[in-house]
C-alpha cells in the first residue's frame, strides 16, 4: 500500500505518560527512545507499522507542558513572538503532527490526577477536530497486586476523574490499557474505535486491514498451539535402551535411559521456547520503518531476552520450567539430578533441580523391562500435563508481555501465572499421552481463551489465593 493511503496516527499526551512505550507495545517493536525522564522525546517521529495485516502510520509525539499557552495563542488570546515561539517547541511540533493526522489516540497517567492543564491539552486535541481515541496508562504499574480496598477505590476514582474530564471535552471513546501488558482483545478494541473515528472511504480501508489483523491473530494462536503439539509429542516419545549381557544390574542402561530422556526433553523444551518467542516477536525493527526512529538499527531483543530468561532460569518451585525440574528430579533420581545440573539441561530445567534427591528410576517414568533385553522408559500423562501447563504458560505470557520501561517480569509474577495457568489447564482429566493433534490443539485453544478472559489486575495480584 503506499504511504500515503495509510491511516496516519498521532499519539499524544502530557510529557512522560508513556507515549512511546505505548506504541512499542500496540506494535511489538521496540522503536523510538523510552526512559523515566520527561520529553525524552523531543522530535516527531513516523513509524510505518505494516505488521499482521494492519496498516499505519504511528506519529510519535513530544509531550505536552504548556498547552494551555498554545490554546490561548490559538484562541488569539496570547500573541505569539520569537520568546513565545522558542517557549512552545514541543507543544508546536506536536501540533503539526496532530494536524496531519487522521486520528488522535491521547495517552493519559492513571498516576496523575487531571488539572487545569491536562483539561487544556484536550481542549487543544479536540480543537484539530479529528477523532480522539483515549488511552489510560500506568494503572496497573500504579495500582498493581493490591487487595486493599482503599486503593481500589482510588483506582476507580481516578479513572472516573479522566473520564468526567474527557467526556466534558467531547471525548467519549476511551479504554485501559497499560504499557507493560499487551492484551490482545483490548488491541482489536482499539483498532476498532480508531475505525470509527475515521472518514468513510478510510474506515473502510481500515477495516480491511483490521479483518486482516484480526485473522492473522487467529493464525498466530493456532500456530502457538500447534508449537504446543509438537513440544508434547516428542516429550511423550519412548526411549528404548537394549541391555547388555555384561550389565548384570542393569544400571548402565538404567542411566542410558535417563540422559537419552533427559536430552530429549532439553531439545523439545529449548525448541518450543525459541520458536514461541520468534511467533511473538517475528518482527523486531521492520524494514519499511525510518531508521530515524530507531535507537539501534539492528534487532533489540533485550526485552525480549528479559521474558525468557524469566521463563527459563528460574529458580521459583511453583513457576515455569523449574515446577517440572523439580518434578523430573524426584522422579529420576540422584544420578538423573547430577545430570541435569551439568551444562544446558541443568540451566534449563531449574536451578533447584540439582538440590532435589530421587529415590529411583521409576514411577511417573513407567520404566518397562522386557525379558531383560532392553529398557523403556516413556513420561506419564501427569508429566506431559505439566509440559503442557508450561508451554500454555510461555504462550500466555509472551502474547501479553508489553514494553515498558523498567518493568521487568520478576518471578513472584511467573509463579502466579503458573498457578493459574495450572487451574485452567488441570480443570478437566485430559490425556496427554494418547491424545491425537486435534485434540491437543484444541484442548490448548481452549485453555488459552479462558486465561485470556482474565483481568490483568487479577494476574498481577501475586498475593492473591481467589478460585477462579
Amino acid at each position: 500500500m503506499p504511504k500515503s493511503e495509510l491511516i496516519k496516527i498521532a499519539v499524544a499526551g502530557h510529557t512522560n505518560t508513556g507515549k512511546t512505550t505505548m506504541i512499542q507495545t500496540l506494535m511489538k517493536q521496540e522503536i523510538g527512545e523510552i526512559d523515566d525522564r520527561a520529553n525524552v522525546t523531543k522530535d516527531v517521529k513516523r513509524a510505518t507499522y505494516e505488521y499482521e495485516g494492519l496498516q499505519a502510520v504511528f506519529i510519535d509525539t513530544p509531550g505536552f507542558q504548556e498547552a494551555n499557552t498554545l490554546l490561548y495563542v490559538q484562541q488569539g488570546l496570547m500573541k505569539l513572538n520569537s520568546v513565545l515561539e522558542k517557549k512552545l517547541d514541543y507543544e508546536m511540533k506536536a501540533w503539526e503532527a496532530i494536524e496531519s493526522s487522521d486520528v488522535i489516540l491521547y495517552v493519559v497517567s492513571l498516576e496523575t490526577v487531571p488539572d487545569g492543564s491536562h483539561q487544556a491539552e484536550i481542549e487543544l486535541v479536540v480543537s484539530a477536530k479529528k477523532g480522539v481515541v483515549a488511552l489510560f496508562n500506568k494503572g496497573i504499574s500504579k495500582f498493581q497486586a493490591t487487595t486493599r480496598l482503599d486503593k481500589v477505590a482510588e483506582r476507580t476514582r481516578r479513572i472516573e476523574q479522566w473520564k468526567e474530564a474527557l467526556c466534558s471535552c467531547g471525548v467519549s471513546k476511551h479504554f485501559i490499557f497499560d504499557a507493560h501488558w499487551y492484551d490482545p482483545d483490548r488491541v482489536e478494541e482499539i483498532y476498532s474505535a480508531i475505525k470509527e473515528c475515521l472518514p468513510n472511504d478510510k474506515s473502510s480501508l481500515f477495516g480491511k486491514s483490521l479483518l486482516a489483523f484480526q485473522q492473522h491473530q487467529q493464525n498466530k494462536v493456532k500456530t502457538a498451539c500447534h508449537l504446543i503439539f509438537q513440544c508434547l509429542d516428542k516429550c511423550r516419545q519412548t526411549i528404548t535402551v537394549q541391555t547388555s549381557e555384561f550389565d548384570y544390574n542393569q544400571e548402565k542402561s538404567r542411566e542410558e535411559v535417563v540422559l537419552q530422556m533427559s536430552q530429549l526433553l532439553n531439545d523439545a523444551i529449548t525448541d518450543f521456547i525459541n520458536n514461541a518467542s520468534e511467533l511473538y516477536y517475528e518482527v523486531a525493527v521492520p524494514s519499511n520503518v525510518d531508521n530515524a526512529v530507531i535507537k539501534n538499527p539492528q534487532p533489540n531483543t533485550r526485552r525480549k531476552t528479559n521474558i525468557r530468561e524469566l521463563l527459563i532460569y528460574t529458580g521459583s518451585t511453583t513457576g515455569g520450567l523449574a515446577a517440572l525440574g523439580t518434578t523430573l528430579g524426584v522422579a529420576i533420581g540422584a544420578f538423573a539430578s547430577a545430570v541435569l545440573t551439568g551444562g544446558g539441561v541443568g540451566i534449563l530445567l531449574g536451578a533447584q533441580v540439582g538440590s532435589v534427591i530421587g529415590t529411583c528410576l521409576g514411577g511417573v517414568w513407567g520404566v518397562v523391562e522386557n525379558a531383560q533385553t532392553d529398557i523403556s522408559a516413556q513420561l506419564s500423562r501427569e508429566e506431559l500435563g505439566k509440559i503442557q501447563c508450561t508451554c500454555v504458560m510461555v504462550i500466555w505470557a509472551l502474547s501479553q508481555h508489553g514494553f515498558g520501561v523498567g518493568k521487568e517480569v520478576d518471578e513472584s509474577l511467573m509463579a502466579r501465572r503458573y498457578e493459574i495457568v495450572q487451574e485452567v489447564c488441570t480443570a478437566t482429566n485430559f490425556d496427554w499421552l494418547s491424545a491425537d493433534e486435534k485434540k491437543i490443539i484444541d484442548q490448548c485453544t481452549n485453555n488459552l481463551s479462558e486465561l485470556n478472559k482474565i483481568p490483568l489486575t487479577q494476574i498481577t495480584n501475586t498475593r492473591s489465593n481467589t478460585n477462579l
